[in-house]
């Protein structure tokens, strides 16, 4: 599945996944080669955005470690991100320092408009794009793709 979309139910951390241009998720979940990633919140794909790089981070003894050489920005969100999330927690043992995760970076996530699906996600689930699309539409921006899709994921 060359196209692969991932579409993830998301609450808590809605707003700084959007706000970051992030998302991640417990690397035993992790799935190879998602081009595009879905937000899906109250019934709704709500953003679509595709992925860039992604990184396995863990938190040991108050330090973040990352699997691999990132791109600066990539970084700084990661952090920034780890931060938000651990002072809004303020346990000492929450999700996100006990196990390591895989954060996906997102070039940008664009929002769904017109989206009429209802219906609540218990975990992800996972889409080909070329099932969705007319081939000569993937390669479109991910503006277009997302007006495209409106109504069907």
């Amino acid at each position: 599945m060359d196209n692969k979309l991932m579409i993830v139910p998301v609450k808590q951390t809605f707003q700084l996944d959007v706000m970051y241009n992030l998302y991640y998720e417990p690397a035993e979940r992790a799935i190879d080669n998602i081009k595009y990633l879905a937000l899906h919140k109250e019934g709704l794909t709500k953003y679509i955005g595709k992925v860039k790089d992604t990184c396995i981070v863990t938190i040991k003894n108050g330090n973040i470690l990352f699997e691999k050489n990132i791109d600066e920005d990539f970084k700084k969100n990661i952090i920034d991100m780890i931060d938000l999330i651990s002072y809004k927690d303020k346990q000492e043992d929450n999700y996100l320092k006990s196990y390591p995760n895989i954060f996906y970076n997102i070039e940008r996530y664009v929002p769904m408009e017109n989206n009429n699906n209802n219906y609540t996600l218990q975990r992800s689930i996972f889409k080909n794009l070329s099932e969705l699309l007319e081939k000569n539409d993937e390669d479109k921006s991910i503006e277009e793709i997302a007006n495209l899709l409106n109504g069907k994921i």
